[in-house]
């Protein structure tokens, strides 16, 4: 009976271990961050990668000609960064390139008319604040329970806008950011501005210098972000946020320091006046391709980038080149379209329309609503569809027929 089960039992053996051997796979490389987040156009800059099976990465691959990377001699996981002076503002996709194959890709942002510097640690304490200058994107690195300390020297009158870019690049800290004097009087705080990201536009009251200190919520240290203090101009909000193909267009901005051209605006952000400039914009062909062209990517929205930009399409405006990247979605459509003419807040004020029409409408102040008339005929299908959240809009409309 024995030699008889012997073949069995072998072959049961095989049977079992080869399968097992032939689901065996290479390992995949695992890109999960990359620090700094970023750098100004011309600058050169070394950078440390981090993330799983990443042994023996020999290259970092960018989706722009004018960013390139040698590795450091010696220094393993880290690389020379050089960014072109052509390469324009906004995000772009690096990945590992290495044995096992090419990595997920993770974001580095380029921006114009900023002195990069890196964080120098102790800045824990006032008496430790690392001094930067205006019109300085800093490579900082969360620190557990501690606060990162930043002294900064300004003028009265001077409006400035600081910003702290982390979960906007993909980084998992939680920022709370506030400003104030040296003699700690408070002039500002910030936590969710876009997305969890703070952001802090002050006027400065008095000549003198002041410190910006930066925490993660959730006390974990470990986490890059790229803090920019700025008095470059910037725009908030443009509108209309509609074009139709092939069209030019007179776009309003809303912002600050907008320079030449400008003037008050009524509108304001907290106590903060925007300033007001117009800017001309051609909107190109993209219907063809169905495309949306982007100078950064869309991770400032509230759901995935891919599910607010799957149905949309339509093309990124830059007003400026310098400073801080601002790119602003506009939708590109095939038919007509319009603007919202008030009084239309009201259900007996309706605004008189003809379809086919995308009308760029706007929530002016609290429990505003808009209403619209249109005629149709008996036959045929009609589709109404709402962008907000699509073009980086802050509201939650909803739609009554």
């Amino acid at each position: 009976m024995t030699a008889t089960r012997l073949p069995a039992i072998v072959a049961c053996l095989l049977g079992i271990l080869v399968p097992g051997l032939l689901c065996a796979e290479l390992p995949s490389i695992r890109f999960d961050r990359l620090t700094p987040l970023g750098a100004s156009a011309g600058a050169t800059v070394d950078a440390e990668i981090v993330g799983a099976d990443i042994e023996g990465v020999e290259s970092l691959l960018f989706d722009h000609p004018g960013l390139t990377a040698e590795r450091i001699d010696g220094q393993e996981r880290h690389f020379r960064i050089r960014v072109a002076m052509d390469v324009p503002p906004g995000t772009y996709d690096v990945r590992l390139v290495g044995r096992f194959g090419v990595s997920n890709p993770r974001l580095f942002a380029v921006d114009h008319g900023l002195s990069d510097v890196m964080e120098t640690e102790p800045n824990n304490e006032p008496a430790q604040a690392q001094t930067v200058a205006i019109n300085t994107a800093v490579a900082a690195m969360s620190d557990g329970n501690n606060e990162d300390i930043f002294r900064f020297s300004a003028q009265a009158g001077q409006r400035l806008l600081i910003d702290c870019q982390a979960g906007k690049l993909e980084s998992a800290m939680d920022a709370a950011m506030s400003l104030a004097s040296v003699e700690g009087k408070l002039l500002a705080s910030s936590s969710d501005h876009n997305g969890r990201d703070p952001r802090i536009d002050v006027v400065i009251p008095a000549d003198g210098e002041y410190l910006i200190r930066v925490h993660d919520l959730s006390y974990r240290g470990g986490f890059p972000y790229r803090l920019v203090v700025t008095d470059k101009p910037h725009v908030e909000v443009v509108f209309p946020k509609a074009v139709q193909s092939g069209n030019d267009i007179e776009l309003r901005a809303l912002g600050r320091n907008l320079g030449e051209g400008a003037a008050d605006s009524a509108l304001k952000e907290g106590d903060l006046p925007y300033e007001e400039r117009t800017f001309n914009f051609h909107a190109e062909d993209v219907i063809s391709s169905g495309a949306y062209h982007f100078h950064e990517h869309p991770t400032d929205h509230s759901v995935l980038p891919t599910a607010a930009t799957c149905t949309l399409t339509g093309v990124q405006f830059q007003p400026f080149a310098q400073g801080l990247a601002c790119a602003h979605t506009l939708l590109v459509s095939d038919v007509p379209t319009s603007v919202e003419a008030e009084p239309n807040d009201q259900k007996d004020q309706p605004q008189a329309v003809t379809l086919p029409l995308v009308i760029s409408g706007r929530f002016d102040r609290p429990r505003d609503a808009d209403w619209y008339e249109f005629e149709i005929s008996e036959a045929g299908q009609y589709g109404f569809d709402v962008y907000c959240e699509r073009i980086n809009g802050h509201a939650d409309p909803y739609l009554v027929v």
